[in-house]
Parts: C-alpha cells; sequence; structure tokens
C-alpha cells in the first residue's frame, strides 16, 4: 500500500498523487542532475564580479542591457530543464510554479551577490533582477511545454 492509499485507508487528506507509471526513472535522475548542475553554475558566475566584467564590460556603453538580457536567457535555461524534471518525474508543474521558483532563484542570487561579491544594488534594482528572473523562467517554461506537446 503506497502513502496515497494508506491516507486514504485511514481518513486523512492526502496531497500526493501518483505520477504515471511510464516515466522512466534515470530520464528524470537526469534531468533533476542537470538542473542542479546548471542551478550551481549560474550561482557562481552571478556572484563572481570577474565573469560580469568579462561578458559585459563597463566601458560598454550598453553593458547593464546586456547583463539583463543575459540574465533572462540563464533563467530560461534553468526554467526548461526544471520544466523538463518536473515532467519527466511524472508531476508536470504549470508555467506559474516553474516561473515562480526561477523567480525565488533569482532572489538567493541577489542575497548571493551582496553577501559574496559585495554588491550594493538599490531594491528596484534587485527587484528588477528578480522580475528577469520570473519572465525568464516563464519563458523556460513554456518553451519546456511545447517542445514537450511536440514530442521532443
Amino acid at each position: 500500500m503506497d502513502k496515497v492509499e494508506r491516507a486514504k485507508a485511514d481518513g486523512r487528506p492526502c496531497a500526493l498523487k501518483p505520477g504515471p507509471v511510464n516515466r522512466s526513472s534515470y530520464g528524470a535522475a537526469a534531468w533533476i542532475a542537470a538542473f542542479a548542475a546548471l542551478a550551481c553554475a549560474l550561482f557562481v558566475i552571478a556572484v563572481s564580479n570577474a565573469a560580469y566584467e568579462a561578458t559585459s564590460p563597463a566601458w560598454l556603453t550598453f553593458h547593464v542591457l546586456l547583463r539583463k538580457l543575459y540574465s533572462v536567457v540563464g533563467f530560461a535555461l534553468a526554467g526548461f530543464v526544471l520544466a523538463r524534471a518536473t515532467h519527466a518525474a511524472g508531476r508536470t508543474w504549470p508555467p506559474v510554479y516553474v516561473a515562480l521558483c526561477i523567480g525565488f532563484y533569482s532572489g538567493l542570487i541577489e542575497v548571493g551577490q551582496r553577501l559574496f561579491s559585495g554588491s550594493h544594488e538599490s531594491l528596484e534594482q534587485q527587484s528588477f533582477d528578480v522580475a528577469c528572473g520570473l519572465v525568464g523562467g516563464a519563458i523556460g517554461a513554456l518553451l519546456a511545454a511545447w517542445t514537450t506537446r511536440r514530442g521532443s
């Protein structure tokens, strides 16, 4: 008897819903591992002043725009991988859940930047960066849903 059946038998509410049994546990583990590795790599890059200077030097007049653009792309990639991981695990999350998770992750990056790289961004700048995380996460989740529906 699994957790859901035990909860039902005991008369307790249970939020767990059994997923489809035809999902490959190896595929789910691979997507989850890919997300964990990507999230760690993006965090390390985001708190590195050297990485920022190498990819968008301050002497470029549009360096802030460039940084925001590639943050949205990075968060979209993270959202895509997270959405595929939840799908492979048999618990496909709606794009809004993925976007919120990536937005929260973006907020953690802001905390990391303040702690590890001495960032002194204003609350407005940090809020905009978290919004980039939300938007990127949503884009990635929508792309994942689209590719999943197409059978990729």
